[in-house]
């Protein structure tokens, strides 16, 4: 950046500073016209000695009427703070760096770009100075919106989310270009809600659960004198029974047409939310026959799932009026993890949840959907 001649670094900001400057101008307000006759006086001009007079009067005033603990003026305001990557809080007399606002304006153009589709976005980048700004050094980026959709994942419930220790090349930012654009890893906080269309029509749940219920059923059926191929998933829902409820077919060599199966489980949570596993799971076998097979399974916690040191779910609850509400940390990274040493396995199944969004989003080339066991 401090190599990039001033000139074309003027005109690549140039449409992102108008767009910035045009959202932060207010709009005037007009006074009523005073018509005047011949015969009355004009008001008289305020000399520069009393406009400066008058400003020093009003100051001190402005200052004594703000104690430590006013309330927060309309608008972002962040918390003033000498502790890196903590957020600042701007006083009455200073502004949020302007570069913060062209951020903001090229961040959303880039998800805008990025999704399908996306309603309600808003992005809040909080940076000490236009100086940090250019360095790329972000500390908290706030973001919400009321829906998104991406290739191969919706969500109609709305989220929120914070970005922690954001360390951008902003050169790539204005050229669009995910790949090279963040500099080191990155948290990720956020709240999620995805309504039944979401997991429904989402080809990523879908994926996910088949993997899941892959390895389920491929264990299951040679106790059941099945010789089981693989699975096709018809649909994922949720039932009023706060769990979901995944219906498909199980390719068997018994059976030309394939077994019907529905799976109704809940999702449970181990390990500090870094393991997921089946909850009271139900299987019943042939469910549209007049006699179908219901086969016991109890908590499945041999069928649990390692998500990863760079991913925690804190949150995760099923209901069938809302959806599926998540809250969860996710560390992106630029380059693929290295690991010299093995950690230990807590799981039966190993699925990196921080590789695979940092893959998903365009940061890195790795990680692919499956699951190690």
């Amino acid at each position: 950046m401090r190599g990039l001649p001033s000139m074309v670094l003027c005109l690549l900001l140039q449409p992102a500073l108008v767009e910035a400057f045009t959202s932060r101008l207010s709009p005037l307000t007009i006074p009523d016209t005073v018509i005047m006759t011949s015969r009355q006086k004009p008001p008289p001009i305020m000399t520069p000695t009393k406009q400066i007079s008058q400003h020093t009067r009003i100051r001190p005033l402005l200052s004594s009427t703000l104690p430590q603990d006013r309330p927060e003026r309309q608008g972002r305001r962040w918390r003033r703070s000498q502790i890196p990557g903590e957020a600042i809080e701007y006083s009455m007399s200073e502004r949020k760096p302007i570069l913060s606002t062209v951020v903001e304006v090229l961040a959303s153009k880039l998800v805008r770009k990025t999704a399908r589709r996306v309603t309600g976005l808003d992005v809040d980048v909080g940076a000490r100075s236009n100086s940090d700004v250019l360095a790329g050094n972000l500390p908290l980026v706030k973001a919400k919106f009321s829906r998104i959709v991406l290739e191969n994942l919706q969500i109609s419930g709305g989220g929120r989310m914070e970005i922690t220790g954001l360390n951008i090349r902003l050169l790539a930012l204005l050229l669009a270009r995910r790949l090279s654009l963040i500099r080191k890893p990155f948290e990720v906080c956020g709240e999620y809600v995805l309504t039944q269309q979401d997991v429904s029509a989402s080809k990523l749940i879908r994926d996910m659960v088949q993997l899941l219920v892959n390895n389920v059923l491929r264990t299951l059926f040679p106790s059941l004198h099945l010789t089981f191929f693989d699975v096709s998933i018809d649909s994922v829902r949720i039932s009023p029974r706060r769990k979901l409820a995944v219906h498909g077919t199980a390719n068997v060599a018994e059976s030309a047409s394939g077994m019907p199966f529905t799976l109704l489980t809940g999702v449970g949570l181990a390990g500090d939310g870094h393991i997921v596993y089946l909850d009271d799971p139900e299987l019943v076998l042939n469910p549209e026959a007049p006699l179908p097979v219901k086969v016991p399974l109890g908590s499945i916690r041999a069928f649990d799932v390692d998500i990863g040191d760079n991913a925690r779910i804190e949150r995760l609850e099923i209901d069938e009026a809302r959806g599926v509400t998540v809250t969860a940390r996710t560390l992106i990274t630029p380059a693929p993890p290295f690991q010299v040493t093995d950690v230990g396995k807590r799981a039966a199944f190993l699925y990196d949840m921080g590789a695979f969004f940092s893959s998903f989003f365009g940061f890195t080339h790795f990680s692919d959907l499956n699951l190690d066991g």
